[in-house]
């Protein structure tokens, strides 16, 4: 296991989190939104609100160095 970082939309690092060694890159983070209203859901049952992109795990090697 190695560590991830988690940056929101703007960039900056909110989190730091385990992924498999295997995993390597940038993948986007997706948040459903809250629904609307009753009389909206009601009415547009069928629909489903798009998820949004929140943020990004970014699992990039870092340079190699001297230990």
């Amino acid at each position: 296991m190695k560590e991830a970082i988690i940056v929101n939309l703007e960039g900056y690092m909110i989190d730091v989190g385990p992924v498999d060694d295997a995993v390597t890159g940038v993948f986007p983070i997706y948040e459903q939104p809250e629904p609307g209203t009753e009389a909206e859901t009601e009415n547009e049952e069928a629909e489903l609100p798009e998820p949004e992109i929140t943020g990004y795990t970014v699992a990039v090697p870092g340079p190699a160095g001297d230990v």
